[in-house]
């Protein structure tokens, strides 16, 4: 929960604000099927952000911070406001409940602080959160991201080693210190999505009854079909979710499918359909062309596929 005191990099030298989160905030469910959002910290919620810091999160729990006075602590939060890039989790209830900031440093390197209240631990959010930050990171350019955890808080270090982190040391007594390296994505980038999505997807068109679309589902063993018009656009996807009511079965597939449907374009990159999948609860994009006709379909496992038969070469 610490900030660098040294060392620290204008924010002014790595593009934040062109990151795709400041156009376009998170929204997701928690793990009590609570909304909450992530946006970037603004003007209006500067106090909010101050407030939650001195009167919410517990003092000297990580390392000597927060500091134990309501005025070193204020001094404190000022500080990181002033020298970081931060996100912040809103509950529409409470307000913010938790925070992800990036401190950056020489070198394309950053730091990085996770707090989510105690209050609302345990739901999500903070991975969430440092996912989120990972990605403000990766698109500001930056190529590696430091972090301190606790050596006793293992939901954190869950958390962290899940988004990627290794250890750099390991100090039972004291504080873990551990690192990311975005640079080991640089070749997703590279890569675009045409050249690993499925092209012999199994799709349904609109007017179809949805028995025709179970049989499609059956036989092909697949768990969604895009849902396309007599000009091979794609309107919509049909999920086996949306066939879980029986009545359902005797409706088409335009009265129940999901429409606004987010679509992949085959000239993509792979690191980009990899953040997709972490900020949209979906298993798979259909992939579409330059007139928005279906030409194939990428999911996880097609992406777990292309890196796995990297590390096979």
């Amino acid at each position: 929960m610490g900030q660098p005191t040294k060392n620290l990099a204008s924010s002014r030298e790595l593009d934040f604000r062109e990151c795709s989160i400041f156009k376009y905030p998170l929204a997701f469910v928690d793990k009590r099927n609570d909304p909450k959002l992530i946006m970037p910290l603004n003007r209006e919620k500067c106090q909010q952000f101050r407030t939650m810091h001195v009167k919410e999160i517990p003092r000297n729990s990580f390392n000597g911070l927060p500091p134990e006075t309501d005025a070193a602590c204020e001094k404190w939060v000022d500080g990181i406001m002033e020298n970081g890039i931060h996100l912040i989790a809103i509950s529409f209830d409470k307000g913010i409940v938790g925070s992800a900031s990036i401190f950056p440093m020489p070198n394309r390197m950053c730091e990085i602080m996770i707090v989510v209240m105690p209050s609302y631990r345990k739901r999500g959010i903070g991975t969430q959160l440092t996912r989120s930050i990972i990605e403000v990171a990766y698109e500001a350019g930056i190529e590696k991201i430091w972090l301190s955890v606790n050596a006793q808080n293992y939901i954190a270090r869950h958390i962290y080693r899940k988004c990627g982190f290794e250890y750099i040391n390991l100090d039972p007594s004291g504080e873990f210190d551990m690192a990311l390296d975005l640079r080991r994505f640089s070749e997703a980038k590279n890569v675009n999505v045409a050249s690993i999505m499925n092209k012999n997807v199994v799709a349904v068109q609109m007017d179809a009854y949805c028995t025709t679309a179970i049989e499609l589902l059956l036989a092909n063993q697949v768990s969604a079909l895009p849902v396309i018009d007599n000009r091979n656009k794609v309107i919509g996807i049909l999920s086996g979710t949306d066939l879980i009511l029986e009545a359902n079965f005797r409706q088409r597939v335009s009265d129940i499918m999901t429409r606004g449907v987010i679509t992949a374009d085959g000239n993509w990159s792979v690191a980009k359909v990899v953040r997709m999948f972490r900020t949209q609860r979906h298993r798979c994009f259909p992939v579409v062309d330059s007139r928005k006709k279906l030409v194939g379909i990428i999911g996880r496992m097609d992406i777990i596929a292309y890196y796995w038969s990297k590390m096979q070469a």
